[in-house]
């Protein structure tokens, strides 16, 4: 697998995944379901659970809740941004040159920038 294809892949904890999902509820028809139906169960689950995910974040796309992926961009931005705040205190702490702050304060406002436009650009392919 190329290393673009192996990037762009998104990965999902198993858990919230259909997959996932569908495992679960088809265990447990198994386990005390009518056996009889069981080929049916197997077949019809998988799409129903598919149908709810796609429900649910179709809904929650409405009512302006970001989906996760854009909130573990946006998380890391912040983080970064976070980390970035303490390490210019520090500089400024040990008495690092002005020029070196100067050099924080300007990767500090490039990643609030970034992080705003990111917001921003999320926020109206949402809206569209």
């Amino acid at each position: 697998m190329t290393e673009s294809a192996q990037s762009s892949k998104v990965k999902v904890s198993p858990g919230f995944s259909v997959g996932g999902a569908s495992t679960a509820v088809i265990a447990a028809y198994n386990a005390w379901g009518d056996p009889q139906n069981a080929a049916f169960v197997a077949t019809a689950v998988p799409v129903v659970i598919g149908a709810l995910f796609w429900l649910s974040e179709y809904a929650f796309s409405a009512i302006g809740l970001r989906p996760l992926a854009e909130l573990k961009v946006l998380r890391s931005f912040d983080s970064d941004i976070k980390n970035l705040e303490k390490r210019m205190k520090k500089a400024q702490k040990l008495g690092y040159s002005q020029n070196d702050v100067n050099s924080l304060i300007q990767q500090h406002k490039k990643l609030v920038i970034a992080r705003s436009e990111m917001s921003s650009s999320l926020s109206k392919v949402q809206v569209q």
